[in-house]
């Protein structure tokens, strides 16, 4: 099995916006260094060394505090306490404008992609609504939520949506019709919440614990116990799940059985607060992971197998 190598170096709208000097809240996009792929399951993890990377482009993004990003193809969309999406084009460098739901909306706390064709938001309304890319029209609202809403995520097919809020609701959405076929009542509002790859299943955090629920059976859930809780996760392989919160610590994941099957214990200095990883993006291979920290570092790593050199 592979593992975890260290970091290398590394709508209302308006109208767009060249280059700007960062602000307090800025979008700053950057490059790092890259090496191949890993074609195997991840299955420990190295000690993290300071990575390094040089910013390409950043933006003026919004008034209030960021509180969401997604980015698919060539799009980047932010989130903000100011209720309005700030779109920008990542080939171009160029920021595109902002978007406001009818009516004013509430805080954007939510993103989600299917592709780069549609992205799903929410925030402090509780309404999920859904976004065509092609022209950033609102094409749906879909109200259920009392509270605000805390994660998305969007099922492999594009058909299906889960939604969590803070008044720990967990709703599935079918995107088809716009109406919820599901709710379920969880320990405790989460951030943390994405389907496997597969789509059988879906992750939700509680407390110290990693939950996947599987679909359509009564079965109990997979738990992934951590020392502290967990904050951010996202899949490695088909069957590995990577996992940061407050320890600073990056830990891989059997989903299947709940076993830990390595750490970093080292990865960053305090809380991991995101997690995303290129295994959808490049066929399958799992070949690098990202990790962002409230120490202020984003941190890039590889992922090669079990034995093999780094």
């Amino acid at each position: 099995r592979p593992r975890l190598a260290a970091p290398h170096p590394a709508a209302a709208r308006t109208p767009p916006q060249d280059l700007l000097a960062p602000p307090r809240a800025a979008v700053a996009v950057g490059k790092a260094c890259t090496s191949t792929h890993a074609q195997h399951a991840p299955s420990s993890v190295a000690a993290a060394a300071p990575a390094a990377a040089t910013p390409l482009f950043a933006f003026k993004a919004h008034d209030g505090c960021i509180r969401a990003a997604a980015a698919a193809a060539d799009h980047l969309v932010t989130g903000s306490t100011d209720n309005t999406l700030g779109v920008y084009n990542l080939r171009k460098r160029r920021a595109h404008g902002s978007l406001l739901q009818e009516g004013g909306g509430g805080a954007v706390s939510a993103l989600s992609f299917y592709g780069g064709t549609h992205l799903l938001s929410g925030g402090g309304d509780g309404d999920v609504c859904i976004w065509r890319t092609s022209d950033w029209e609102c094409l749906l609202r879909m109200k259920g939520h009392s509270a605000p809403i805390e994660a998305l995520a969007v099922h492999p097919s594009g058909r299906l949506a889960l939604s969590v809020c803070a008044g720990r609701k967990l709703r599935l959405w079918n995107l088809q019709t716009g109406k919820c076929n599901y709710t379920s009542a969880l320990p405790q509002p989460t951030r943390v919440l994405l389907w496997t790859p597969r789509g059988d299943a879906y992750v939700t955090a509680a407390g110290s614990a990693l939950r996947l629920h599987a679909l359509g059976g009564d079965a109990a859930p997979v738990e992934m116990l951590h020392e502290r809780p967990p904050a951010a996760a996202a899949f490695a392989s088909e069957d590995v799940l990577a996992s940061g919160g407050a320890s600073g610590a990056i830990e891989l994941w059997d989903a299947g059985s709940g076993e830990r099957l390595s750490q970093a214990a080292a990865a960053h200095a305090s809380r991991i607060k995101c997690l995303v990883s290129t295994f959808r993006s490049c066929g399958g291979g799992g070949a690098h992971l990202s990790s962002a920290s409230t120490d202020g570092s984003i941190r890039l790593w590889r992922l090669v197998a079990a034995g093999a050199s780094e």
